[in-house]
């Protein structure tokens, strides 16, 4: 990103020291308090966000070898079938981490074939064409084989090549579980306008606290205006946009809700999401400040112009710090009575005989499994087919450990068969499901005393 902004800061007529906005921008991005956390984490966000900066940044890259050729200046850096060869890949890797990049890869496939067909029009040699349409397949084919595998791989582990959508991890199958019954819609659900007003408020909170994080965004959308005004050189960059628009679908037909802590119904879930419009946060104020600078003759007051723009990141990462970072916060507020289940139910799994099998719905509470250093080979759980669902018509012969969260298909099936299993234990945490742990009527396995 940083090469690229250098680049066309160059060719724009931009002030001499083009190292400065592209440093900036540069350090807005990596130097973000909650990008930092995510990425010391096990989530994915930072990992799609990396593969789509380059996946535009090749889309740059291939106007711009595009252009070189048809005026016969010939490559600078890239051919314009590396380019795309390169953004095929980008966005494939971007699919491959989260369904986002199935959206972005969908749209941006769509514009890359615009433009290359365009082209193909306007390029007299015969072996030139013949070579981008070799890359333009090539394009096609690795993005298209992402979701035919996902889709394949589904349906060979679970029967349903859906079960991504409509299965026990979906979207869908967890707000089912979280959402009690007869609440009110979450914030944004069937309204993708309500639905971007929350996702801008939550990317604004990942870049600062209230206030900071308005003036962020304010200087966003006045670079995304300078974008707009000169949309001829620009135009790649508004592709950076492009989560706002899944993220109003999503959480307005997906069952995919967001709360913050600011808006109703003022608590913490999935504020993750606004990390996606990072990539605009560092770019378009940087695009701004440029433009500004542009009309000041001193360099004195260009420079002016660049500190204050530094100033005001400063204090926004600054008071996004002093609050905590919000994704943070989120983890902290809603992990700590799921640790405290899973701290109990670890102690009990420790000391179970070596070996012992149990039918667990591990999805909610893995980290029981982990913490007692259980394997999950030992675990029949709703990822092993067909074996799970064998177990849940008959569990007292399949395991002999049943591990039931209230409300879970294990409670479920624990409850049908209760004249076969022997209650051993309980344990009851506040806001989390009871959780009750049964043995085989006989013969019992009993913990090993340490």
């Amino acid at each position: 990103m940083t090469h690229t902004l250098r680049q066309i800061l160059a060719e724009d007529g931009a002030p001499t020291f083009i190292v400065l906005p592209a440093c900036i921008a540069t350090a807005i991005y990596a130097l973000n308090p909650n990008l930092l956390y995510m990425q010391a984490t096990a989530m994915n966000e930072t990992i799609f966000l990396a593969f789509f900066i380059w996946s535009v940044v090749y889309v740059e890259e291939l106007l711009t070898a595009l252009d070189r050729f048809a005026t016969g200046e010939g490559p600078r850096s890239l051919t314009p079938e590396q380019a795309l060869e390169r953004c095929g890949i980008a966005l494939a890797g971007g699919a491959w981490t989260r369904y986002d990049g199935w959206f972005t890869a969908a749209l941006m496939g769509a514009i890359v074939v615009v433009i290359v067909v365009r082209w193909l029009r306007r390029i007299e040699s015969r072996a030139r064409r013949r070579a981008l349409t070799k890359s333009l397949v090539e394009f096609l084919l690795l993005n298209a084989l992402v979701p035919v595998f996902w889709l394949a791989y589904n349906y060979h582990v679970s029967g349903r090549a859906m079960d991504w959508a409509n299965g026990p991890y979906s979207a869908k199958a967890i707000a089912q579980r979280t959402t009690q019954r007869g609440a009110s819609p979450y914030p944004g659900q069937n309204n993708p306008i309500a639905a971007a007003q929350y996702l801008l408020k939550d990317a604004q909170l990942n870049v600062g606290n209230a206030t900071a994080g308005r003036v962020m965004l304010a200087l966003a959308l006045l670079g995304t205006a300078v974008v707009m005004w000169r949309f001829r050189r620009y135009k790649v960059w508004l592709l950076l946009w492009l989560p706002l628009i899944f993220y109003a679908l999503s959480i307005g037909y997906g069952s995919v809700p967001i709360f913050i802590p600011t808006w109703w119904p003022f608590s913490f879930y999935n504020v993750r999401y606004g990390l996606e419009l990072l990539p605009v946060f560092a770019v378009f104020p940087v695009v701004f400040t440029m433009f500004v600078a542009a009309w000041l003759r001193s360099r004195r007051r260009q420079l002016a112009i660049w500190a204050l723009l530094v100033a005001v990141v400063t204090t926004s990462y600054l008071s996004a710090w002093a609050d905590v970072p919000i994704t943070l916060r989120e983890a902290r507020a809603n992990s700590r009575t799921r640790m405290a289940m899973e701290e109990g139910l670890a102690n009990f799994l420790a000391r179970i005989p070596k070996g012992a099998t149990i039918l667990m719905y591990q999805g909610a509470h893995v980290g029981a499994l982990q913490r007692a250093g259980i394997p999950l080979k030992q675990v029949i759980s709703e990822v092993n087919h067909p074996d799970w669902e064998w177990a849940l018509l008959d569990p007292a012969h399949k395991a002999d450990y049943i591990v039931a969260f209230q409300g879970d298909p294990v409670w479920m099936a624990a409850r049908e068969h209760r004249s076969e299993l022997n209650e051993v234990m309980a344990i009851i945490v506040p806001e989390q499901a009871r959780c009750v742990i049964y043995v085989p009527t006989a013969p019992p396995l009993l913990p090993q005393r340490p």
